[in-house]
């Protein structure tokens, strides 16, 4: 009987999510991680996306978005929170969908954001960056002044410091620059750790003034 029970809870751990984890971001908490993605499933699609034409002929809803994913996250490197798997399950959204957001093979790991609730694991919305690893090793999020990271605490933007192309192969980062433009500006992970452990926000303090 307790053997039937052990194979039954597997069997039921195995079957993919249904749905999107609805829980208060705020109160969640919060890991950063760098990470690579593979690709999940969509989940189902709001009903108010499918709500019918009513009989004045006037549609009172349109999504602009694909449904709502999750995708695997598997973790390379642990940079504040607790996280004991080696691997999740994480739902996100995006305007573009999974396929922009998941890795290929020459893809390189990112960095992550996630709000943890029991065992549920959310990405906010595109907080993710990707991270390029020098030849010595060390692990950089590019910076780009006209693109600050919002899902991170302001003072993060202190820490970027100038980066030589020459420090890094090229075979990393020439595949997200469509012009070959190397990201001036760099932070460096080691000390986005340290700057966090030194803060220890909370799920509603880790953004730079932005809603989680």
């Amino acid at each position: 009987m307790l053997l039937s029970l052990i194979i039954a809870a597997k069997i039921a751990s195995s079957q993919p999510p249904k749905e999107f984890p609805k829980f208060d971001r705020k109160t969640a908490q919060p890991i950063v991680l760098k990470a690579t993605l593979e690709a999940g499933a969509y989940l189902p699609e709001s009903p108010e996306c499918s709500r019918p034409i009513d009989k004045d002929g006037k549609l009172g809803f349109i999504c602009m978005d694909p449904p709502p994913f999750w995708v695997s996250a598997k973790r390379l490197l642990p940079v504040y929170g607790d996280l004991d798997a080696n691997s999740i399950l994480l739902f996100t959204t995006s305007h573009y969908g999974m396929e922009r957001i998941i890795d290929s093979p020459q893809a390189k790991p990112r960095l992550l954001l996630v709000l943890r609730h029991g065992d549920d694991y959310v990405m906010p919305r595109y907080a993710q960056a990707i991270v390029l690893t020098s030849r010595s090793g060390e692990d950089f999020i590019p910076y780009s002044d006209s693109m600050p990271i919002w899902w991170l605490p302001c003072s993060v933007a202190d820490l970027r410091i100038p980066l030589d192309p020459q420090d890094f192969p090229s075979q990393g980062w020439s595949d997200f620059y469509s012009v070959k433009a190397f990201p001036k500006f760099g932070i460096p992970l080691k000390k986005i750790s340290e700057q966090l452990a030194r803060l220890k926000p909370s799920a509603a303090q880790i953004t730079c003034g932005h809603e989680i």
